[in-house]
């Protein structure tokens, strides 16, 4: 199973890769994340699931801290889950999350509902995709 899983995995590693391939590696960086894991594959695996399990519940504790106008909790829920997405490897969620930190930082709460539902998508895209690719 465990090898299937890595097997499905493996494809171009050049700069030849397909912008759909390049899309793919940034909702989830795989091989990163593995090598990330020294190829422990089932760390890799449980660390995806680990953020789809947190990921709704700080989305939601970041919506509940805009209507609060709570900007510095917001930066606080941004940044755990910039730390989080990056150790997955999900460049594209990373993104999102580290300028709604900075937005938060700054108090510029005017730009964080559409960072928020940005991050909706985004997360939208990576739970389609890394679900596709986790062991049954």
């Amino acid at each position: 199973m465990q090898e299937t899983f890595h097997n499905h995995w493996e494809g171009p590693k050049s700069s030849a890769d397909t912008p759909a391939q390049t899309q793919q590696t940034e909702i989830l960086d795989y091989n990163a994340l593995v090598d990330r894991c020294l190829g422990n594959i089932e760390l890799a695996s449980r660390l995806v699931e680990k953020l789809q399990t947190c990921l709704p519940q700080e989305i939601e504790s970041m919506e509940k801290a805009l209507s609060q106008n709570d900007a510095a909790q917001l930066a606080r829920i941004a940044h755990r889950l910039k730390g989080a997405t990056a150790s997955v490897s999900a460049q594209r969620l990373n993104r999102v999350v580290e300028a709604i930190e900075e937005y938060g930082k700054a108090g510029t709460l005017s730009d964080i509902p559409a960072s928020l539902e940005q991050l909706h998508q985004e997360w939208e895209q990576f739970r389609i995709h890394s679900t596709t690719f986790l062991p049954s």
